[in-house]
């Protein structure tokens, strides 16, 4: 992953150049893929050790804007990729709704 941050043809590191226009499919995706299966071996892996050394809440936090932020730009990945995180997405996913129909009203 780090690679292709740092290859300019992919993400360009001057203001001047174009990103490619497979970019988001091609490129965010898939590293959003890799995201959401590094958040579940967190939350699988290291629950406890979470829970012990008080960081559940900041991984929570940062699970939820990751979430928010995947939703409003449309990355997250297929729903079979999010089968590891399902109990923890779901009420996300309700609570993003919520906020989204509350500031269209």
């Amino acid at each position: 992953m780090e690679a292709k941050v740092d290859n300019p043809s992919i993400f360009p590191d001057e203001d001047d150049h174009q990103f490619l226009p497979d970019f988001i499919e091609e490129h965010i995706k898939p590293m959003y893929v890799r995201m959401v299966r590094l958040f579940a071996i967190l939350y699988a892996s290291l629950k406890i050790a979470l829970k012990m050394g008080d960081a559940e809440k900041n991984l929570r936090t940062s699970f939820k804007h990751f979430v928010y932020f995947s939703l409003q730009f449309d990355l997250l990945p297929e729903e079979k990729e999010l089968e590891p995180l399902k109990a923890e997405i779901a009420p996300l996913l309700n609570s993003y709704k919520e906020d989204k129909a509350a500031k269209a009203a």
